[in-house]
């Protein structure tokens, strides 16, 4: 699509959403329009130059609201114009249930950014925020109230995965992970009854702290890799020439739990879920033939526990401890077929504070205890107008080797509207 068609597009999307303010008082719209400039220091090259729209349209009733959202962007750099549809769903509210149906964005538990117990949306890092950003999928939702507690149900028809293309950047200190994910071809689940995903949530208030207990049945959102080599009928030694790599999705439960309240002027909160993956499918038919796995294969463990605190000064500072039973964030996979996986081990930061009513100042930062890894964004944002901000901001990548090593600092100049 040309950025002429992207122009059309929006001008005719705008004029729908014009058109239904003007039909019903109760239509509301509103958005943002961003464009974004990202410069690699190493390479000393843009890295994006991008334009993004996005438009919601809302009618709210007594008995309910419909939404529906559309996201336009422009990448100058590929030449690629996309448009979707990103929300779009109708929320029921009886008298003590709340029902909401079609493509929609759930978020569950308690912690910033990092939710062991968010099962229902894939999600996932990019290099432009350490901010992790629910895909929406097709769901149907139902809440009941009661006086003491509430309770949640979820059913996923239709399994979405997260994109591998996503992973990719993070596969940098990986080593040969680049290559294989840039290849693989999984299979998604077929849409059938038996294989669709469904979660249940209990909500509760429990001395003065607010208490979820959750359970999902579903699939994991990135593909299981498994390494497959021929063993050499003279030696009986897996030949390594004959390497080769395969994806699938497996089925997975998860039993999670999450707390969140506050110690005098503190917040704190916790979250946790255990993670029970399916058997990877190691036996293979053929004898001569050995099948390892580089992703995890027994149950594990992902919890966050963190705090955060607003000082007289106006300073905000917030810390948490991130456990992930998996490996690492950012590409769960081992780099060594058959090698046990182990925990890894996180430490997030976020100081935020406002100079003045015009003037921010946050800086945002994930370090990995093990290996001394680390990214850390700073961000400035000046407030140009009413709804207009520019925001100037840099990605550092820390440490000569680890999981967030060999990427290079980037700076981004960001200008927004909100409308």
């Amino acid at each position: 699509m040309t950025r002429k068609h992207l122009i059309c597009a929006i001008a005719a999307i705008l004029l729908a959403c014009c058109s239904a303010s003007v039909l019903g008082a109760e239509f509301s719209t509103g958005g943002e329009l961003t464009q974004s400039l990202s410069y690699e220091v190493d390479t000393q090259a843009f890295a994006g130059i991008d334009t993004e729209l996005k438009l919601c349209l809302e009618r709210k009733h007594d008995f309910g609201k419909l939404r529906l959202s559309f996201a336009a962007g422009h990448d100058a750099l590929a030449r690629k114009t996309a448009i979707s549809m990103d929300e779009a769903y109708v929320s029921l509210y009886l008298e003590d249930t709340d029902i909401v149906v079609g493509r929609q964005v759930i978020s569950w538990g308690t912690a910033d950014g990092i939710n062991p117990t968010n099962y229902i949306n894939p999600s996932g890092f990019s290099l432009a925020s350490t901010e992790l950003t629910g895909k929406p999928v097709l769901a149907a939702q139902a809440t009941y109230y009661a006086d003491s507690f509430d309770l949640t149900g979820v059913v996923v028809p239709i399994f979405v995965p997260l994109e591998l293309s996503d992973l990719v950047p993070f596969a940098g200190a990986a080593g040969p992970l680049t290559a294989i994910l840039s290849s693989l071809t999984p299979t998604l689940p077929q849409a059938k009854l038996e294989n669709m995903e469904w979660a249940v949530k209990l909500g509760m208030g429990v001395s003065g702290y607010d208490l979820h207990v959750s359970y999902f049945h579903g699939w994991e959102d990135m593909p299981a890799l498994i390494a497959r080599m021929n063993i050499d009928p003279l030696t009986l030694l897996p030949d390594p020439s004959t390497l080769a790599y395969e994806g699938l999705y497996r089925s997975v439960d998860k039993v999670g739990v999450a707390v969140a309240g506050a110690i005098k002027d503190t917040g704190v909160w916790a979250e946790a879920a255990y993670v029970m993956p399916a058997k990877l499918p190691l036996t293979p038919s053929n004898p001569l033939e050995v099948r390892l796995g580089l992703s995890p294969d027994d149950p594990y463990i992902q919890a966050v526990v963190g705090a955060d605190h607003t000082f007289d000064s106006g300073l905000y500072a917030e810390v948490q401890y991130v456990y992930n039973g998996s490996g690492s964030l950012l590409v769960p996979y081992s780099q060594n077929p058959g090698q046990k996986i182990d925990p890894e081990h996180y430490l997030m930061n976020r100081l935020a504070y406002s100079i003045d009513i015009d003037n921010s100042l946050e800086c945002i930062s994930i370090a990995n205890l093990q290996d001394g890894s680390a990214v850390v964004m700073p961000l400035y944002t000046l407030s140009l107008a009413r709804a207009t901000s520019l925001k100037l901001g840099a990605i550092f990548f820390l440490g000569d080797t680890g999981e967030f090593s060999g990427h290079s600092t980037h700076v981004t100049v960001m200008l927004k509207h909100s409308f």
